[in-house]
């Protein structure tokens, strides 16, 4: 019983889409969009299913909004915040 407790909090940790992987997978991009440094970058999660879904990134007076489609961070809008 005690292993079924082990994998079910293993499988429930991944599950949701760490800052770190956020920061790792959307910073660069959200970088060079804003106009920003990636330290400069501050990361709001506005929707979640399962994982992370949809994420806004503001920096340096300018937000993004990116939006998980098919395993793929897309833009879906942008602009001074």
């Amino acid at each position: 019983m005690k292993t079924l407790g082990i994998v079910i909090a293993l499988s429930l940790a991944g599950c949701s889409t760490p800052l770190v992987q956020l920061k790792k997978e959307l910073g660069p991009r959200a970088s060079q969009y804003l106009e920003c440094g990636e330290q400069e970058l501050e990361y709001e999660e506005l929707e979640k299913m399962i994982s992370s879904t949809k994420v806004k990134v503001m920096g340096c007076g300018k937000e993004a909004i990116y939006r998980l489609e098919e395993s793929r961070w897309k833009l879906q809008q942008g602009g001074e915040n």
